[in-house]
């Protein structure tokens, strides 16, 4: 044929190419496209193809430094800011699926079941717990190299590996308990940050550590919008590690006696002791204290005047010094009588089923009063919601859950027992020195029980001091404007409460 002539016909398939993506597709992702992606409510990354992306696992699992079910992922090579991610689910928690750091792996979001968040400004990928929603596959291995940061850039480096160059601690310690969480307070220069071991975290579990300055590792990470530091084994802390003698904890953290007075003991735990024995001082008049090998023994004789308030310094040698507060009520006068309880009298004089749990405030419902933990003290029942055992960096009273809007959230202490005439009440509580805020919450007064901000607001006055890591607030609250016998503890305004002790004086 020749000079063929093209004419349209009278019809055909019309052919469209596009991007879209054909069955049992994958298109690849990246971590700072999924970041940028991200707000505050959980949304599907994609609803139409399976999306993939490479990077290192950080997880540390036999340092054991990481929350349970959160997969800790760096792009590969990736020395800027914004690329960490957090994967969270028990889909993706690392000793079942056989991941450790160092690790190179390429993950798989699942279209229409993985999903984005912004949590409290954590960068964070999951899904349903009942979805298979990720596959994590390891591809590899590669050298995790900390990159060095300055404090302010904790958020933004979050989920990669850092170094904080000068960074002081003023307090020796241990890194991590089998029972609290542990947040340690180091600054650089005047900047504070945390540096955070969960409770049991493996190889920090009872390893001491000096007051000393140094550069320090770890993951960058956040908590509810904060940036902290998380290290993972020892060697990201070996600047500070310790082989001295140190008391790394007693128990009971403060200590109460009635006026008749008796005798209590407090169990000291040291590491690295050696031959180093303990001393005691600082108790007087009807207070004295003894040791016997790692019992701390506190007796107290008759009080026949007014109340007693001092502190007892437990020593070590060649060591530290903590110190723990010790209080005897006054004798009565006849017309009036003092009850006296300490945390510790709350956490051993319960009543009911309720557990307290230890900074969890377990099924405890405020609308619904059979959920409130109860106990009693000399014969007098008490009653409380949202309250459980503080961790122990928290000073190891009892926590209080406190939110300004949110009546769900606020927790509260309460007599179930009628107290005639109430006089006053004394509360002492501890907030760590870095805080720069007092305790914000409100004591109400009334006639029947559980009384709440319709019923009399009673005003506290309110001392401070400095003892160890914390500023122990003494407040007191006059309630003689009124006949009142039934009082509540309610935290009705911003952040938790950490309660050392309660006192409430009353009319026989």
């Amino acid at each position: 044929m020749d000079d063929p002539t093209l004419v349209t016909g009278p019809g055909g398939q019309e052919v469209v190419f596009d991007n879209t993506p054909q069955p049992g597709e994958e298109k690849v992702i990246t971590i700072p496209e999924m970041i940028q992606a991200m707000t505050a409510a959980q949304t599907v990354l994609d609803a139409t193809a399976d999306r993939f992306f490479e990077a290192i696992v950080q997880n540390d699992t036999v340092g054991g430094n990481y929350s349970f079910n959160n997969l800790i992922l760096t792009t590969v090579g990736a020395t800027t800011a914004g690329n960490g991610i957090t994967l969270y689910g028990s889909q993706v928690e690392p000793t079942a699926i056989k991941v450790n750091k160092g690790d190179k792996v390429k993950v798989t979001l699942y279209k229409g079941l993985a999903k984005l968040v912004n949590y409290n400004g954590m960068y964070e990928v999951t899904g349903a717990k009942e979805d298979t929603w990720a596959k994590v596959e390891k591809i590899g291995t590669a050298t995790v190299t900390p990159i060095v940061i300055t404090v302010d850039k904790l958020v933004d480096y979050q989920g990669m590996p850092v170094t904080i160059q000068n960074a002081t601690t003023a307090t020796a310690g241990v890194w991590a308990t089998n029972t609290d969480l542990s947040s340690h307070n180091f600054t650089v220069q005047t900047t504070p940050f945390v540096v955070f071991c969960k409770k049991g975290a493996g190889v920090f579990v009872d390893a001491p550590f000096n007051a000393a300055t140094g550069a320090i590792s770890g993951l960058a990470a956040v908590n509810r919008n904060i940036g902290q530091l998380v290290p993972r084994d020892l060697n990201d802390v070996k600047a500070f590690n310790s082989t001295s003698p140190l008391i790394t904890a007693v128990d009971p953290t403060s200590l109460s006696f009635d006026a008749a007075g008796g005798t209590k003991t407090i169990q000291v735990t040291i590491s690295n002791q050696g031959s180093n024995t303990l001393s005691v001082s600082g108790l007087s008049g009807t207070l004295s204290a003894s040791v016997n090998n790692s019992v701390v023994t506190v007796t107290a004789a008759e009080n026949t005047g007014a109340a007693v308030s001092q502190t007892l310094s437990i020593t070590l040698q060649n060591g530290n010094t903590v110190t723990v507060p010790v209080a005897q009520a006054a004798k009565s006068t006849g017309n009036t009588t003092t009850l006296s309880m300490t945390s510790q009298n709350i956490i051993d004089g319960k009543t009911g089923t309720v557990e307290l749990g230890t900074n969890t405030y377990g099924s405890q419902t405020v609308a619904d009063l059979s959920t409130w933990y109860t106990w009693a003290s000399n014969n007098i029942n008490f009653t409380g919601t949202k309250v459980c055992i503080a961790p122990a960096n928290n000073g190891g009273g009892i926590q209080v859950q406190g939110n300004a809007s949110d009546v769900a959230k606020q927790g509260i202490i309460a007599n179930a027992t009628a107290l005639p005439a109430i006089q006053s009440m004394v509360i002492v509580l501890r907030v760590a020195v870095a805080n720069q805020y007092e305790p914000a919450y409100n004591v109400y007064a009334g006639t029947s029980v559980n009384p709440s901000k319709s019923d009399a607001t009673i005003n506290r006055v309110s001392t401070v001091e400095t003892v160890g890591d914390y500023k122990v607030y003494t407040q007191t609250f006059d309630f003689t404007n009124g006949n009142y016998s039934y009082f509540s503890i309610i935290n009705d305004l911003a952040g938790a409460l950490y309660i050392d002790s309660i006192a409430i004086t009353y009319k026989k």
